[in-house]
């Protein structure tokens, strides 16, 4: 039902309609009566005025855009819907409403913009500021969410170099002393993208695990170097050398490695540990229920839609470039003390 049908079937103009729904008094009049007929077929035929519509046509904007990237081109396997949900609850809560706009970065440059008029934006995942160049340039508010901003811009990211930290000193504490990290393998051919344009969680565990292993003395993993290899390469690198532990990106990588290690006939944790980050609910019920980094993402969420309402109510004030926050470490029983030693697929103590 749109608003020049409703305005028909009361025998009135379009304008009218529209004036009375949005409270219009200067230079308008209407009668008592008409008016609550025309409220009363809006309510009848259950209209919604199209926000957008209202958002270019106002002075006062409470519309914000929400720029998804396409899931093929992050591949970040981390449940951050959550801290959108949380983001979008706390703009809800300020008058704001929100929509959504996914582009397929595979097939553009940028983000791009919005094609309307907006208040400010979030983007998702950004990779590299040149991303969110045009967005940046506009002068627009906007906080990134789990990814990098431009100059004019803040983001709310995961402490990653923290949160590797913490997984590998947990393995390191249980004796440890050969730990492997696996890092998401990316078709070079579908996303041809290097290892300097990854995704901020990606360089910053790897780098992470590097300094930790060359700290403490620890042989590393060549494989972990990049995303070239693919998760079961890098086991067979680990077995064949002798590790006794993982740490895996991801979820999804975690439980392809149990798949890999269970074929050469080892156990998780009494022949491997595996620490795998992001803690979705299914982790709990994995063979074995999966030890995990939690990343913060609901509590992400919210921090990103403080900033951008603090950037909305204070232009001027002085923008916090990055807000990091920590993640912690859930215990369950993929993590035991080392086994003596691990050769070619087998256990000697």
């Amino acid at each position: 039902m749109t608003l020049k049908e409703i305005a028909a079937e009361l025998g009135v103009s379009t304008s009218t309609v529209s004036r009375v729904l949005n409270g219009c008094h200067k230079n308008f009049t209407v009668k008592p009566e008409l008016r609550k007929r025309i409220l009363d077929r809006v309510a009848e035929r259950n209209y919604r005025p199209n926000p957008m519509y209202q958002a270019m046509r106002k002075k006062e904007n409470q519309q914000i855009a929400i720029f998804l990237p396409d899931y093929l081109e992050t591949t970040l396997e981390t449940d951050i819907s959550s801290g959108v949900d949380a983001l979008n609850n706390s703009l809800f809560e300020k008058g704001y409403s929100v929509h959504y706009l996914v582009r397929p970065l595979e097939q553009r440059a940028t983000y791009g913009l919005p094609q309307w008029k907006v208040a400010g934006a979030v983007a998702l995942d950004v990779r590299k500021s040149e991303l969110i160049r045009e967005l940046d340039e506009s002068r627009l508010p906007y906080v990134v969410l789990n990814g990098v901003a431009g100059p004019r811009g803040s983001a709310v990211q995961a402490d990653d170099t923290g949160n590797m930290e913490c997984a590998l000193k947990h393995l390191y504490e249980l004796g440890h002393r050969k730990i492997g990290y696996l890092n998401p393998y990316r078709d070079p051919e579908l996303i041809p993208i290097s290892f300097s344009e990854q995704h901020y969680s990606v360089i910053r565990r790897t780098a992470t695990y590097f300094d930790f292993c060359l700290t403490n003395g620890l042989p590393v993993l060549e494989s972990a170097k990049d995303c070239t290899a693919t998760t079961e390469e890098a086991v067979e690198e680990g077995i064949a050398r002798g590790f006794t532990a993982f740490v895996t990106y991801s979820f999804e990588l975690y439980m392809e490695v149990c798949h890999h290690l269970y074929a050469r006939n080892l156990r998780v944790p009494a022949d491997v540990s595996l620490v795998t980050f992001n803690n979705p609910p299914l982790a709990r019920y994995a063979t074995p229920p999966a030890t995990c980094v939690e990343i913060p993402s609901r509590e992400m969420g919210i921090e990103a839609g403080n900033l951008l309402l603090r950037h909305l109510e204070n232009p001027d004030e002085k923008r916090e470039k990055i807000r990091m926050l920590p993640g912690k470490l859930i215990l369950r029983n993929s993590t035991a003390p080392a086994a003596e030693k691990l050769e070619s697929g087998r256990l000697h103590r």
